[in-house]
Formats: C-alpha cells, structure tokens, sequence
C-alpha cells in the first residue's frame, strides 16, 4: 500500500413510507457525519402525505423524488439507482 487514501464517491438512497419525523433525524444525523462528495436521493414511496415542504426546503442537496405507487422497498431503490 502506498499510503494514499482513494476517495469513492458514495450515493446513498432512502426510500421513506409515511415517516417523515423519521427521516428528519436520520437526514439531520447524516449531516452531522462529514461526509464529502456524497449524493443523497430520498424516496418517497407514495406516501399519503407528501414530505413537508420545510423538510425538502431545510436539506436543498438532496435530490427527492416521489413515486405515485407504492413499490415496495426494492421497487423505490430501484427508481433512485
């Protein structure tokens, strides 16, 4: 080993069901990581209320999207990869 470290870009995909206070603590602590050069994609998994606005407003890097079926956890990843 050379003694360099490799930097890998990670994406990270949250796929969310009607637990918005949930997501809020995890979003918060991964902010709180340092992570660099992470891309975050949360998806809401046809939720029967849409993500707070303050919530999409308070983390801009992430990019959301919002499925208009529920497809299950691998069906919502899928749609993020």
């Amino acid at each position: 080993m050379s003694g360099t470290l490799k930097v890998v870009r990670v994406t990270l995909i949250i796929v969310v069901y009607n637990e918005w206070k949930d997501l809020a603590r995890c979003l918060e602590s991964l902010a709180n990581t340092g992570l660099v050069d992470t891309e975050l994609i949360v998806v809401d998994n046809a939720s029967l209320e849409a993500c707070p606005a303050s919530l999409m407003t308070a983390y801009p890097e992430v990019t959301w999207l919002r499925s208009a079926q529920n497809m299950g956890f691998g069906g919502g990843n899928n749609l993020a990869a």
